[in-house]
């Protein structure tokens, strides 16, 4: 999973976000869509893994960016949550994203 420069630059608010709040943790939440691109995107299990890592390589940035690590948790939530209901690839494309969530 790749985060064009764009992503990182938002990241960098979280960072910003995190650092001025010590005590904040956040689960960060990777996602994918149902389209069909070959067999293995229907599986669940393939799209449970990328959307892992997806959350994954967010969390390293965040991390890279100086974020301490126990402050960060991942979950993959495959194509179950998605946000507009889509069987093509260019309203799919709305599904494929990572969201943050505040642990108390």
């Amino acid at each position: 999973t790749e985060i064009s420069e764009a992503e990182s630059r938002k990241l960098q608010s979280i960072v910003n976000i995190m650092k001025a709040n010590p005590t904040l943790k956040i689960e960060i939440q990777g996602h994918t869509d149902l389209t069909y691109r070959g067999p293995q995107d229907k599986s669940h299990a393939y799209n449970q893994k990328l959307s892992l890592d997806r959350a994954e390589a967010v969390k390293k940035r965040l991390v890279d960016l100086g974020v301490e690590s126990n402050r960060l948790t991942v979950h993959g939530y495959s194509y179950d949550h998605p946000i507009v209901a889509a069987k093509d690839s260019v309203r799919g494309a709305l599904n494929r994203r990572v969201e943050f969530k505040k642990i108390d």
